[in-house]
């Protein structure tokens, strides 16, 4: 993860989304059965001719279809936003996941050059050293002897001072 680029990791459960899908089910078919009643309501009204009842009904049938209505174009509108930042998010993983995979060729090809140079250096060191029958590696050795002895020189002074 990016620090201040990813987003925080959920832990496994239930989607916010899944919450209004559960509550969908149980909604809708109470929904339809309140505009069953009320229409059976104006249908009694009707029949038993009272405008009151018949209008009262009415009203009540199309309240409840109105605010299905509603409810319906919000939850449209939910899942199209939904939807948007997924998209968002997936695009951004992608942007994030070509990033990565530049820079990882980038770092092979760097890789590959300092392996090559490292080749280099290593045969020249022994083509030079067997010409020379071994004479450059015992200078290296004493250079190196040398070099430690003033590190260490250089050490003990820092730490005395």
């Amino acid at each position: 993860m990016i620090p201040g680029r990813d987003r925080p990791a959920r832990p496994p459960g239930r989607h916010p989304i899944q919450g209004r899908v559960d509550r969908l089910r149980v909604v809708l078919p109470v929904a339809f059965v309140a505009i069953a009643s009320t229409l059976g309501v104006a249908v009694d009204g009707l029949i038993t001719d009272r405008a009151g009842v018949t209008i009262v009904g009415l009203a009540t049938s199309i309240t409840i279809a109105v605010t299905m209505g509603v409810r319906a174009r919000d939850s449209i509108r939910m899942a199209e936003r939904s939807s948007e930042l997924l998209d968002s998010a997936l695009a951004e993983s992608e942007r994030a996941q070509d990033e990565l995979r530049l820079a990882n060729e980038k770092l092979q090809r760097a890789n590959a050059s300092l392996r090559t140079l490292h080749i280099a250096v290593a045969q020249g060191f022994n083509l030079i050293d067997e010409r020379t029958q071994g004479r450059l590696r015992g200078l290296v050795e004493e250079a190196g002897d040398d070099l430690a002895a003033l590190v260490a020189e250089t050490v003990d002074d820092e730490v005395g001072s």
